[in-house]
């Protein structure tokens, strides 16, 4: 796991678990968490598959531009 990776799943953590309190300030931080948690798991998700796709590129003999 990379640094990077560690980072993103930490946030990722801290937005799962959202923040304490009432009223529709709260609700509205917690669903703007909800939202970044998504996103950070799609483009985690995505750079994953990408340097699958370099790596593989390159074990084929391929270069990189």
């Amino acid at each position: 796991m990379t640094t990077q990776t560690a980072k993103v799943q930490s946030l990722m953590q801290a937005c799962q678990r959202g923040v304490n309190g009432k009223g529709p300030a709260i609700e509205a931080a917690n669903n703007l968490l909800a939202e970044c948690y998504g996103l950070l798991g799609k483009l985690a998700a995505e750079n994953e598959a990408l340097r699958k796709d370099r790596d593989s590129l390159l074990e084929a003999g391929g270069r990189l531009l």
